[in-house]
């Protein structure tokens, strides 16, 4: 009942704010390929700062921040 409510990305947002204050420049995650719900989620808290690797049911991802 709370997805769709801006949740996940308010806390990607804080995620990142908090890695940046550390001083860290990237984030890397791991992810199922079938989770497209955190991949569309990543694509629009970080438009233009993400790159997605493809493996075996698997996708990576390297968000620059």
């Amino acid at each position: 009942s709370f997805q769709g409510k801006g949740i996940g990305g308010y806390l990607l947002h804080l995620l990142f704010e908090e890695a940046k204050r550390y001083g860290l420049v990237k984030l890397y995650g791991t992810m199922l390929y079938s989770n497209t719900g955190i991949i569309e989620l990543i694509k629009k808290v970080a438009p233009d700062n993400h790159h997605f690797t493809h493996t075996e049911g698997q996708m990576e991802v390297e968000i620059i921040l």
